[in-house]
């Protein structure tokens, strides 16, 4: 039999070098950021066997309902691969539930045994987990939001490849959240769906949603199959008690006439929640409420365990709560599911007051950083020229001045106090460099004017051009490749002090090179000697370093730093806000996923975002 290849894939069963790698860093990126997961799902804590339930009439079908359109399967049933499989060709599947009811858990545990399966096979498609709540921001093409998706944390795939993964029909997606979905934007989600499997009619999708909130849409989806997960019996929930011993011995006798509690323990998740919060706790623990009262009460019971279970020495109990509800509002408000420390924006903040404040300190902030630079350079300048005392009196003054002038051209410099966007990676285009330079060939006859020799000339319109060709022919590309918290403003940083140094030394070399051709002799006597000149130069290729990075990642960095210094005065952000999410990993709050954080469980970021700070 032939070779036949697809893009770099190879049909017979091998894979080029190149494609083999990109493969194993996706999957291992699967695994990292949401495989990982099942271990510490709460869910996961209970281990139960889940009922399944199929149902035709949750789908627009190509071909009859069935007379019996809910259908339980077999007990034992799983949605393995081997479930997954008897579909067939462009397998689709969408998976309903409860909240709490182990949609999540289930999804995940089918995106393991075909992770598993890609190991053993090699080229069989990559499975990848995507949370759909991102999608009302634009409401694009799903191809297009896919692709964006595939670039931004954890996965960080080339545009490029992820075109032709998806173009050859390579991944299957997981799609997490349908109802996480905003309400109004949910409809046009599931067409967007429905239009994604009529162009790529061979990529298998699973979809995930609450029960209710699936239904109350007037789409459907046109899926194979659906199943509902059916709640727990009493059966095994009595199991499940039976093998803690006593520790749970006052939540089974609370059970025998607690008919709230009765139906909060049929969704694993509250039975988890139970197990760990009323560990060795009498029957009278239990209030008497409603059942959304008891919810409640049980979320905070869970919290307050979690925090006195790991007492922190940094942060209070008061503390996390509010700046975990503080967190969870956000998150809710702009429909994310996974929080990146520099994706904070200046949307967080709640008043118009708020904002102006954020620009001027943007503003400040560039001012104070430029005259910082300025007094200390040409401080150290006059004090080669006049002295130690002079220097340190004519450094204030230019300082303030620059620091003045700084602060008037920010006012009008767009980049600040707009969205934060990251640069991590700056891009080269030869093309735009060679545009930068015919820019720069139209000051030819001025610089050919100047008093200057035709030697001093050409050297001087050689460095302008190519100045001005640096300038254009570096464009940033924000490749979101987050291992670690806030990588993406640290990258940013490290590019915007290399733009900072690389201007600098490009003015400092146009100095040395007219010193050196003697273009002006009496100029350089009177700035007080080549040294003086060239520390001069340096300075004002540094502040033009600073000016024109604002586009490689300094505007970024100015505005997050301002922004987190804002919300920390406020109170609503600790200092290192790191450290503090990590804590929370620690306490069974929130997990890491690459670099950013999720809450445990959607129920408890929608608890902390409704709860009163003081119930505690």
């Amino acid at each position: 039999m032939g070779t036949v290849n697809i893009g770099e894939l190879r049909i017979d069963g091998k894979l080029a070098p190149q494609e083999y790698r990109n493969r194993q860093a996706l999957l291992d990126k699967v695994k990292q950021s949401w495989l990982s997961l099942l271990e510490r799902s709460l869910i996961n804590q209970a281990r139960l066997e889940l009922g399944l339930e199929q149902r035709f009439d949750a789908l627009a079908l190509d071909y009859e309902t069935p007379e019996h359109p809910r259908q339980p399967l077999p007990k034992g049933t799983k949605v393995s691969e081997k479930f997954f499989d008897r579909l067939g060709v462009g397998r689709t599947l969408l998976i309903l539930g409860a909240p709490g009811s182990g949609k999540t858990t289930t999804l995940l545990e089918l995106a393991r045994d075909l992770s598993d399966r890609v190991e053993q096979e090699g080229y069989s498609p990559l499975p990848v987990v995507l949370n759909l709540s991102s999608w009302a921001a634009k409401q694009e093409n799903l191809d297009q939001w896919i692709l964006q998706e595939l670039g931004n944390s954890p996965y960080s795939v080339p545009k490029k490849l992820a075109k032709d993964w998806l173009k050859e029909e390579q991944l299957i997606l997981f799609l997490d959240g349908l109802d996480e979905v905003k309400s109004e934007a949910r409809n046009a989600c599931v067409t967007a769906i429905n239009q994604f499997k009529q162009t790529y009619g061979q990529t298998d999708i699973i979809v995930c949603s609450r029960t209710t909130d699936y239904e109350n849409l007037t789409n459907r989806l046109q899926f194979q199959a659906a199943i509902f997960i059916q709640p727990l019996t009493p059966t095994q929930i009595e199991d499940y008690l039976n093998q803690s011993g006593n520790s749970l011995a006052g939540v089974k006798q609370a059970l025998q006439t607690d008919t709230v509690l009765q139906e909060l323990v049929q969704a694993p998740l509250m039975l988890s929640i139970i197990a760990l919060a009323y560990e060795s706790f009498p029957p009278e623990a239990f209030p008497q409420t409603s059942f959304e009262k008891r919810q409640e009460h049980l979320w905070n019971k869970y919290i307050q365990r979690m925090l006195e279970r790991r007492k922190s020495k940094q942060y209070s109990e008061g503390q996390t709560v509010r700046w975990l509800k503080f967190l969870a509002q956000r998150m809710i408000q702009e429909s994310k599911m996974t929080f990146l420390l520099e994706q904070i924006q200046p949307t967080w903040l709640q008043t118009i007051t708020d904002q102006t404040r954020y620009r001027d300190e943007s503003i400040l902030i560039l001012s104070l950083i430029i005259a910082l630079i300025t007094g200390v350079i040409n401080g150290l300048r006059y004090v080669v020229k006049d002295g130690l005392i002079s220097g340190i009196r004519d450094g204030l003054v230019v300082a303030i001045l620059f620091g003045l002038l700084s602060g008037l051209i920010g006012r009008k410099i767009s980049k600040l106090s707009k969205e934060i966007e990251t640069v991590e990676l700056l891009n080269w285009s030869w093309k735009e460099f060679i545009l930068g330079a015919k820019k720069g060939l139209y000051c030819l006859p001025f610089l050919l004017l100047s008093r200057q020799g035709w030697l001093e000339n050409l050297a001087s319109t050689v460095l302008f051009i190519a100045f001005l060709g640096l300038i254009r022919g570096l464009k940033s590309l924000a490749v979101e490749v987050k291992t670690y918290p806030n990588e993406g403003i640290q990258r940013s940083t490290t590019i915007w002090t290399f733009t900072i140094i690389t201007f600098g030394l490009i003015n400092g070399l146009t100095t040395m090179t007219s010193s050196i051709l003697n273009i002006d002799e009496q100029y350089v006597e009177l700035s007080g000697g080549l040294i003086s000149l060239l520390i001069s130069n340096i300075c004002f290729g540094l502040v033009i370093g600073i000016v024109f990075g604002l586009r490689y990642g300094g505007a970024a960095c100015i505005n997050h730093f301002a922004l987190r210094f804002i919300l920390y005065r406020q109170k609503l952000i600790p200092w290192n806000y790191a450290r503090f999410l990590d804590e929370c990993c620690d306490r069974l709050l929130l997990q890491r996923v690459g670099g950013g954080y999720i809450f445990m469980h959607r129920l408890l970021m929608e608890h902390f975002a409704q709860m009163e700070v003081d119930k505690l």
